[in-house]
């Protein structure tokens, strides 16, 4: 064993050097720690899963229901009495009211809002 401050060559078995008294140390192995990736694996590592499916079913469904809210219509007869059995009909155009479709596209964003915050946030 060779000594670390001096370089003189030692008996195996020696605590301290022959020729300046140092303490001679025992070769340790190099420490080699486990192998970790640079970069995370592709699984989804730490992403709240619930979250993103959660949200992105309640976005799908609800911007459906709002795509469907503002584009559907349905028309009626209406019956309009002028004098006892004297009237004419109309055809009335009715679409949803725009508050409802504005309470689809809010849950819609929000459904959005929950699947970004699952996959941006970590556990």
């Amino acid at each position: 064993m060779n000594c670390a401050y001096c370089g003189t060559e030692n008996q195996e078995g020696m605590k301290y050097c022959g020729n300046c008294g140092s303490q001679l140390t025992v070769p340790v192995a190099p420490f080699n720690p486990p192998f970790m990736p640079m970069y995370p694996s592709p699984r989804l590592q730490g992403v709240r899963i619930g979250h993103v499916i959660g949200g992105g079913l309640i976005a799908a469904i609800f911007f459906g229901l709002f795509f469907w809210a503002t584009t559907y219509t349905w028309t009626e007869r209406v019956w309009h009495e002028i004098y006892m059995e004297f009237g004419y009909y109309e055809t009335v155009t009715h679409t949803i009211d725009p508050a409802i479709q504005a309470l689809f596209l809010i849950v819609a964003i929000v459904g959005l809002i929950a699947m970004v915050f699952g996959i941006v946030s970590r556990k």
